[in-house]
């Protein structure tokens, strides 16, 4: 059983590691972090699913994966949530939990 998914897993493993590379040599810029909030609202405006992993009995927001997909650093993705954690994004992320 295990043999039938390991070519995937391998494939995912490499992925997660070429997107948290990614994410973590990219530089903040003011453009980047327009890109980040953009993104955001966009998903809220949509309705769309928060990229969030279950951890410790909860959905959490995928930062890592959020910033190599937006193309902003780590950091600013943190920085921009924690603001936006207190306008009501932490609900809207658990209210729209997505893969």
């Amino acid at each position: 059983m295990v043999d039938d998914f390991a070519d995937d897993i391998v494939s995912a493993w490499a992925e997660t590691q070429r997107l948290t590379e990614q994410a973590e040599q990219t530089v903040g810029t003011w453009e980047s972090m327009g890109r980040l909030r953009a993104y955001l609202d966009q998903l809220m405006e949509r309705g769309a699913p928060v990229p969030t992993r279950w951890h410790k009995g909860e959905h959490q927001i995928s930062m890592t994966y959020m910033a190599a997909l937006v193309g902003c650093s780590p950091k600013q993705v943190n920085s921009h949530l924690r603001t936006e954690l207190r306008e009501g994004f932490r609900d809207y992320a658990q209210r729209h939990p997505g893969p």
